[in-house]
């Protein structure tokens, strides 16, 4: 933490009342936004609004975001033969990715990709017969990424509103590892996910340091009073001494 020492002195003290070190300290604080989102089904775009960092209170120094999501999904996939086939290893995975308010990405980039995986099941005898199969994840977190100072005053401005878009891509329904047999005996139909999260918004910031001064002025006040007290005395004990017989 950064110190600023500034030192008071009244005239015609020092030596006799000396001078007053004042401390002050920079203080660096932090403000904190927690963004909710969803669930909403994929492809969306989701814009979040929020405070922007009010510049009268300090200097800001840093802007972090993060979060995490979840999503439920859904495969849907076709037997194309007459007799129940298993399948193992299927899985959706959805992209997501976190820009500035005009659609644009951060230097940075912030993006994840949320993967409900490991999907097994036993498709109903067809011919083209659809079954529905459900997947879920949970909990998947973003990349922390610190935004670059030069893209601040997307987040500056008193009383402002700053928004942040997620992105909820298209994502893709793959086959996996072990599903039918050669000619395949089923195929992906579709796959549909409902997704969520949270997005953690982190401005840090200095304050200034404050200028102390009312207390200037009260030890000021006070040492001249003391002054003015030593001259009376001073007086006083002359007329005293020098009082005609």
């Amino acid at each position: 933490m950064a110190r600023k020492i500034r030192y008071i002195c009244a005239p015609g003290l020092i030596g006799a009342t000396g001078c007053m070190g004042l401390v002050a300290s920079a203080r660096g604080s932090i403000i904190n936004y927690d963004l909710t989102w969803g669930p909403t089904q994929q492809p969306a775009v989701i814009p979040l609004t929020f405070p922007t960092f009010n510049t009268s209170l300090g200097t800001l120094t840093s802007v972090t975001i993060a979060g995490n999501a979840s999503m439920s999904v859904e495969l849907i996939i076709v037997n194309i033969t007459s007799s129940p086939q298993g399948f193992t290893s299927g899985f959706v995975s959805e992209p997501i990715t976190v820009t500035n308010g005009n659609g644009t990405s951060f230097s940075e980039t912030i993006n994840t990709i949320i993967t409900a995986g490991n999907i097994t099941g036993t498709a109903n005898a067809g011919p083209l017969v659809a079954t529905d199969f459900a997947g879920n994840v949970t909990n998947t977190p973003f990349p922390s990424a610190s935004i670059q100072s030069s893209e601040f005053p997307t987040f500056e401005s008193p009383g402002g509103l700053a928004t942040i878009t997620i992105d909820v891509n298209t994502g893709n329904v793959t086959q996996g590892a072990n599903f039918g047999s050669d000619p395949p005996s089923m195929e992906f139909s579709s796959g549909h996910a409902n997704i969520q999260g949270d997005v953690q918004i982190a401005y840090t910031y200095t304050a200034p340091i404050p200028e102390p001064a009312a207390i200037n002025f009260a030890v000021i006040g006070g040492s001249m009073t003391l002054l003015r007290r030593r001259r009376n005395s001073r007086r006083q004990s002359a007329t005293v001494r020098h009082r005609p017989e």
